[in-house]
């Protein structure tokens, strides 16, 4: 399975078209209110919403196993940006 590490406050398309998104592991938390927002988009399609995590909350592994339509897209943000681990299907 491929994967990504998140480490700094940015938007990271990480795939366009479907696919699956399989799990999120934060390692290290975010400080100051920082937050991952999960994307079903793509850089040509906007996309929907489809959770958003608090890194200043939760470390460990959040299961998903979701199905993506269009791509997965991650916009991190505000505070100190977490140190984690993106697992999806091609």
């Amino acid at each position: 399975m491929p994967s990504i590490r998140v480490q700094a406050n940015q938007t990271d398309q990480i795939k366009n078209g479907p696919g699956r998104l399989n799990r999120i592991i934060i390692g290290k938390k975010g400080a100051s209110s920082n937050i991952i927002t999960i994307w079903d988009a793509s850089n040509a399609e906007p996309g929907n919403i489809l959770t958003v995590i608090d890194t200043t909350a939760n470390v460990g592994t959040i299961e998903f196993n979701l199905n993506l339509r269009i791509g997965l897209k991650l916009v991190t943000g505000t505070g100190t940006a977490p140190d984690a681990l993106v697992v999806f299907d091609e």
